[in-house]
């Protein structure tokens, strides 16, 4: 099991726990290796960029987006599909009395 710093504790956590944590409010300008790109989440974040990878953090254009709306007809409606909530979400701590 592979242990990183973490700032929020102040201790040693598993690289999985860090992983699974990241985006909170603790985590900003953390410096571990671990550290994903708090825009997209898929990229290690670049030590140049507090929290960003270098392509979320190099400016660009956004494309231009042009919509239409279309009426919708009485024969293309549909039941209303309602989703469940989503499950409760362990703590940092919670998970970590867990592994140790």
């Amino acid at each position: 099991m592979q242990i990183v710093y973490c700032q929020m504790l102040g201790d040693g956590i598993p690289v999985e726990v860090c992983h699974e944590e990241q985006g909170q409010r603790g985590c900003k300008t953390c410096k571990a290796p671990t550290r994903k790109c708090e825009k997209c989440r898929r990229n290690p974040a670049a030590p140049a960029t507090p929290g960003l990878c270098e392509s979320c953090a190099s400016p660009r254009e956004e494309p231009v987006v042009v919509m239409t709306v279309v009426e919708p007809t009485v024969a293309d409606a549909q039941p209303t599909v309602v989703a469940s909530p989503p499950p409760t979400r362990l703590t940092l701590l919670d998970k970590i009395r867990g592994v140790r």
